[in-house]
């Protein structure tokens, strides 16, 4: 009986499997505003794919990648929800104190809304994600 229980319990406490899955979405924005009471202005000719992004729903976590600057930041603060994913970090300051960014991701639709407010006025620009490959590695 000992034997039994034993593996028993060790069966219940171990975890079955782990889904861990790391996706990578491409978005492109297509229209923006400056300000909320600003008619939204559509980009004639968008950057295609500019924003990057690697998110790992296991560790609620995600990288965000701008190409056209070349540079990677980690967000600690996500939440994946059955229909979005909402994203927030501080993306530094001004004279007027810290800036902040949000984005969120619709899951059904690929849309893209990013915030970013400056203190004194709050831009907004909306787009479209895909899913992508990750980018093979040598090694």
């Amino acid at each position: 009986m000992k034997r039994l229980l034993l593996h028993l319990l060790a069966a219940l406490a171990l975890p079955n499997s782990v889904n861990a899955e790391t996706f990578y979405l491409k978005c492109t924005t297509l229209k923006g505003r400056g300000n909320p009471d600003k008619p939204f202005k559509t980009f004639a000719d968008p950057t295609v794919d500019n924003h990057q992004f690697t998110l790992n729903e296991d560790n609620q976590s995600a990288v965000y990648y701008l190409a056209e600057k070349g540079t990677s930041i980690k967000i600690d603060n996500v939440n994946f929800n059955q229909e979005s994913i909402d994203m927030s970090y501080k993306s530094g300051k001004n004279f007027s104190g810290d800036t902040f960014k949000t984005i969120s991701i619709n899951r059904l639709t690929g849309g893209l809304v990013m915030e970013s407010d400056l203190g004194f006025q709050v831009m907004r620009f909306e787009g479209q994600c895909k899913k992508s490959e990750p980018k093979k590695t040598l090694f």
